[in-house]
């Protein structure tokens, strides 16, 4: 207890009809026997500041001694009300723990003079135990402390026994108990809060798998619609693979992007990036070479969850069926057939619809030297040779088998031949004679 050197002197109290009794000192935080009160006169304190508290109140006051006068009085106080003085109730009837908590649920309640009470039995000798009850949470059971104290700690007072210290100390154990209580009110607390959200979670799930059926049986409707009609020859829609797609940031659409695709380098990495720049800033791309529908379907469902749809531009007959293709939902087309004659003077219409991303598809790249230059205004051009690694198929095709002779004839010798390089192979061909020959003759025939 920290000493007041404004009030000097402490003292357990009581409300009276005239003031404040004294009924005994407090000294290091301890209230001392009644029987060991001064005789000095000053059991009585005629206060100047008005009393807060009720009558019969007993609790702790510090006091200093006034001059008026020429005379000596001891009238000026200040309450402490975090100094509260524990009062000890012992209910005889009472041999347990769980006797006490019953007794408190029949509703008995004592009158507490203090604002706190040990309602005690006894258990062994001096030692009893006792619940500790506060005025504002008064008979509270739903987490009980418990404490152990000697009768002889206590003193007697006004006809009321106190706990001779303003503080109880908690046993370990106890600690522990109380530890536990308080989480598993708190987990009783989340628990019920988990249960309400997942109710709602229940409620939203079942109205998302309506949504669902509903949209489901209008894309039905829809495809069905399109196989019926004209419209298929040259538009396709994206199939959906994943729902409810949220890729905005760009760490999580690489992540799609590279999952959706099942490649996972850096290189593959960058060129995510440069899809997802082109995209941002409506600049329609060429793929040219293998893997070039992968990619466009791996681009749509990072962004939106559905593979890309196909816009066949051989097979449009009129400006006007571009119209199926603005009023589709599907923001990612993949078109094909880009160099189609029929169609090739519409492309600064198709690529002026609003809300779509295009990206062409072509498999060979020589044939763009052939194309007019100015066509790669509408289309920037990406090599995909130059983004994956391309395995050697004459490698695969042939590593069980040991003959060169007839990996020549399988692999080597047509490879050599498509690319103009067939002269040069027969030069330093070193199989069978046999073989060579049918090589010559089929160059020979061939010219």
């Amino acid at each position: 207890m920290v000493f007041d050197y404004e009030y000097p002197h402490t003292s357990l109290c009581k409300v009276v009809e005239s003031g404040l009794k004294r009924l005994a000192d407090v000294v290091c935080g301890e209230i001392q026997d009644s029987s060991f009160l001064p005789c000095d006169g000053k059991d009585k304190f005629f206060c100047i500041e008005a009393i807060s508290v009720p009558q019969n109140f007993i609790g702790i006051w510090g006091w200093r001694m006034q001059e008026e006068q020429n005379e000596i009085h001891a009238v000026v106080v200040r309450f402490y009300p975090d100094k509260i003085p524990i009062e000890i109730i012992i209910w005889d009837d009472c041999s347990s723990e769980e006797d006490l908590i019953s007794r408190l649920k029949q509703n008995d309640k004592p009158a507490l003079s203090s604002g706190r009470a040990l309602l005690s039995y006894a258990v062994d000798g001096n030692i009893y135990r006792g619940l500790l009850c506060i005025e504002n949470d008064l008979f509270s059971v739903a987490a009980p402390q418990f404490f152990s104290f000697n009768i002889l700690d206590c003193v007697s007072v006004d006809e009321k026994i106190f706990y001779s210290k303003l503080t109880l100390d908690i046993p370990d154990h106890t600690r522990i108990a109380n530890r536990i209580a308080n989480r598993i009110a708190e987990a009783e607390s989340q628990l019920e809060s988990i249960e309400k959200e997942m109710y709602a979670l229940t409620e939203r799930v079942d109205q998302l798998e309506q949504a669902i059926e509903f949209l489901q049986d209008n894309r039905d409707e829809s495809a069905a619609q399109l196989q019926a009609s004209p419209i298929k020859q040259f538009y396709r829609p994206g199939k959906v693979i994943e729902l409810f797609v949220d890729n905005s940031d760009l760490d999580d659409f690489i992540c799609a992007f590279e999952d959706a695709l099942d490649a996972y380098d850096d290189q593959i990495d960058h060129f995510a990036k440069y899809l997802r720049a082109a995209y941002d800033n409506h600049i329609p791309l060429m793929l040219v070479g293998p893997n070039g529908r992968r990619i466009a379907d791996a681009f749509s469902i990072a962004l939106n969850g559905s593979t890309a749809a196909t816009f066949d531009c051989a097979a449009v007959n009129c400006l006007d069926d571009l119209n199926i293709v603005s009023s589709s939902t599907d923001p990612i087309v993949a078109v094909i057939n880009p160099f189609a004659p029929n169609f090739i003077a519409y492309l600064p219409e198709l690529l002026g619809i609003e809300g779509k991303f295009f990206i062409a598809l072509y498999p060979f790249i020589e044939d763009l030297r052939l194309e007019p230059r100015s066509f790669f205004n509408y289309f920037t051009p990406v090599f995909t040779e130059l983004i994956f690694d391309q395995p050697d198929p004459i490698k695969i095709l042939t590593r069980l088998i040991d003959s060169t002779d007839h990996v020549a004839l399988f692999a080597a010798f047509p490879m050599a031949y498509v690319n103009g390089q067939s002269d040069r192979f027969i030069e330093k061909f070193r199989g069978s004679g046999r073989t060579l020959d049918r090589l010559k003759k089929f160059i020979g025939d061939e010219q």
